[in-house]
């Protein structure tokens, strides 16, 4: 999507994990509701109405940050 691999798990909850290749030291104020490791932007989503709404969001915060 958009140039990034996603995976997704829909049980109990919808957890979206978006694999980037960004310097997550340089990463200033990540969205609520998502967490940045080094490999991966993890999405907690309660609603399922809101996973394109949210996965845009991670992905214009990914594109944010520079490159590592």
């Amino acid at each position: 999507y958009r140039g990034y691999q996603i995976l997704a798990t829909f049980r109990p909850d919808v957890k979206i994990s978006i694999s980037h290749d960004k310097d997550v030291e340089n990463a200033k104020n990540v969205p609520k509701g998502m967490k940045l490791t080094p490999m991966f932007l993890i999405i907690k989503i309660k609603k399922r109405e809101e996973i394109k709404e949210r996965i845009d969001e991670g992905v214009d915060f990914l594109e944010s940050i520079p490159t590592q």
